[in-house]
């Protein structure tokens, strides 16, 4: 395989991986879309003594989206979901953030439990694209 050939052939690795990437993004975005009254509810029981109005844009966003991975993308592990969001908490909003977030993130685990989910699929929003390994791409070289 010649050099050009490798580079058209890691470019298109490269731009499966973004295509991925934009595909979850689209998945995260349209489904909360879909249900944030829901979402905001259930942010808003488990947390009776801030108002969801008056949270930290940062916070209340960061809640959103890990709200919808927790009620509706069971293919998404509880601990990865929750860990997340408790660091981009941490990095990016108030000292006490992470905290908050934890705690609202847990109850909410526990109100929906992955097995009750409403499944949305990655499939639904990928693009076909043959991609060929990139182990057969060292062994031609």
């Amino acid at each position: 395989m010649t050099r050009w050939k490798k580079v058209g052939a890691v470019c298109r690795k490269q731009m499966s991986d973004w295509l991925y990437t934009a595909s979850f993004v689209c998945r995260l975005t349209d489904g909360i879309a879909g249900v944030q009254s829901e979402i905001d509810k259930a942010i808003s029981l488990l947390s009776p003594e801030y108002k969801i109005q008056r949270m930290v844009a940062v916070d209340r966003n960061i809640l959103r989206l890990a709200g919808w991975e927790l009620m509706h993308a069971p293919d998404i592990p509880v601990t990865a979901t929750i860990n997340e969001a408790v660091e981009i908490a941490k990095k990016y909003s108030t000292e006490d953030s992470g905290r908050f977030v934890n705690g609202v993130l847990g109850a909410l685990a526990n109100q929906y439990p992955k097995s009750k989910a409403k499944a949305t699929h990655a499939e639904d929003f990928l693009p076909e694209i043959e991609l060929p390994e990139l182990s057969e791409l060292d062994e031609e070289a």
